[in-house]
């Protein structure tokens, strides 16, 4: 829900007195994924049968293939995003950097600070992060499931060190308790 209400900011503020409105799809790429150069990154909010044969099909719990390439969802900031591992690490680097005063996209380091520090009063939330203390500080992570698919990005802050983990499956459970949580566990708890 909140990212939809960011959605509908974004575009009536970048909107506000235009003749011709930007998409959220174009003001995202203008403004992020371009300037990091995160090329293999793009919204989907149609299903597009010219791309048929060029994504991954999802699988469910029991290795059912979905029936479609990738699911549609209606909002784009909330579920329209697809990418890649190496497009989504240049997003965490970029968090990482601006966390020290080195945002490639000119945002200032406060604004890097609020999204790696609790909100309302709830301890593992940041802004679109959720947040764990660990003998390696903070760690920051995010996750991403659908229809078909299950993701997990992970970040640690003081060394940099980060994982990103897509599957082409769901299978019914939370990340951790899936391949997705034996891969973190093999890396950062042994």
């Amino acid at each position: 829900m909140g990212y939809c209400l960011i959605e509908a900011v974004i575009l009536s503020q970048v909107n506000k007195g235009r003749e011709t409105p930007k998409s959220f799809s174009q003001i995202l790429k203008e403004e992020v994924l371009n300037p990091l150069g995160m090329t293999q990154t793009q919204v989907i909010l149609e299903d597009d049968s010219a791309r048929e044969g060029q994504d991954c099909r999802g699988h469910d719990r029991v290795g059912k293939t979905a029936s479609s390439p990738f699911p549609v969802y209606p909002f784009a900031a909330a579920a329209g995003l697809w990418s890649t591992s190496e497009d989504l690490l240049t997003l965490v680097r970029e968090i990482q950097h601006g966390l020290v005063g080195q945002s490639q996209l000119g945002i200032a380091k406060t604004l890097y600070e609020d999204m790696v520090s609790p909100q309302f009063e709830t301890p593992w939330a940041g802004l679109g992060l959720f947040l764990d203390q660990t003998e390696k500080g903070l760690e920051v992570s995010s996750m991403g499931w659908g229809i078909g698919f299950q993701s997990m990005v992970i970040g640690y802050l003081r060394d940099q060190t980060t994982l990103v983990v897509m599957t082409n499956s769901n299978l019914g459970v939370h990340q951790l308790k899936g391949f997705i949580g034996e891969v973190y566990r093999a890396l950062f708890q042994s």
